[in-house]
């Protein structure tokens, strides 16, 4: 077994429980010592749609899922940043080095781009094992959407690809780098659901850092990658890493580039969300004026 493969799987067999253990530490915590005063909508949205106040029941599934935002959201704030500045690394355009092809790599004698090469594999095996951690409370029934559930395989499947193979390393790391529009989104999805005009001004405010960032890495960054890889996909094939198979290039390239075609499809749902909550504001005020 190989370097990257031995890597990996310390890697995953380490920090997933840890990763586990973490989220239900805070979740314990949250549950124990938490009582934020929550919106109106909110409390229907956990104790029911009579409820003005929440049950204990009710406070056990909303700590469920804000133990689970923070957690992501401290973990994304690390993870995003650390991938985005890894691919700052990779200043030579030329395939051998984007594409990852490690035999061509130490046949140059290409040390930088090598141990780029192996943080990229590094960062892959951490998501890997956050994936397996998130799929340990979708089995818990802490979160049990479909489709979560069928992201968090598909991805632990192309961690398997580029991580425990080692590949294709700066297109991995710039689909990590997405990562990093994440802590806002957690930030505000708890924010959203506190009361109190301070909740609302965060809540603005992390929002449109969230759709900045997600503008940013989502479409125009992560694009930029996928656009490349599938034109050397078809236009130089032979630059892809031989020590992975091609029909499981493929596949990444594939996946890679319906991926980027659901963030566009996110930013325009979210774009157009944003006009709609704006000409309602306008009617209200309009309204007040009268």
């Amino acid at each position: 077994m190989d370097v990257p493969s031995l890597r990996y799987d310390r890697v995953v067999l380490v920090a997933t429980p840890v990763m586990i253990v973490v989220n239900y530490l805070i979740y314990l915590f949250f549950l124990a010592c938490w009582r934020p005063k929550m919106s109106k909508d909110s409390i229907k949205v956990w104790a029911g749609k009579e409820a003005t106040e929440m049950t204990p029941k009710a406070w056990t599934k909303f700590h469920k899922d804000s133990s689970g935002l923070v957690f992501g959201c401290a973990f994304h704030l690390w993870f995003g940043s650390a991938a985005f500045f890894a691919t700052q690394g990779y200043l030579d355009n030329a395939p051998y080095r984007t594409l990852g092809d490690h035999g061509a790599l130490m046949a140059m004698g290409d040390v930088e781009y090598i141990r780029l090469q192996e943080s990229a594999a590094f960062l892959g095996s951490i998501f890997g094992a956050l994936m397996l951690d998130y799929l340990f409370y979708c089995a818990l029934g802490w979160d049990r959407d479909p489709a979560q559930i069928f992201h968090h395989v598909t991805f632990f499947c192309v961690t398997i690809v580029l991580a425990r193979r080692s590949g294709m390393g700066e297109s991995g790391l710039v689909a990590m780098a997405m990562e990093g529009s994440s802590p806002a989104l957690n930030a505000m999805n708890i924010a959203r659901q506190l009361d109190g005009p301070i909740a609302e001004t965060l809540t603005l405010g992390l929002l449109a850092v969230f759709v900045l960032s997600f503008a940013l890495l989502r479409g125009l960054m992560f694009g930029k990658a996928v656009v490349r890889v599938v034109f050397l996909r078809l236009a130089s094939p032979d630059g892809f890493p031989m020590h992975v198979s091609g029909w499981e290039i493929d596949a990444v390239v594939l996946l890679w580039l319906a991926g980027w075609l659901l963030q566009l499809h996110w930013l325009r749902l979210i774009v157009l969300k944003i006009i709609r909550k704006l000409k309602k504001g306008d009617k209200k005020g309009d309204k007040k004026k009268d």
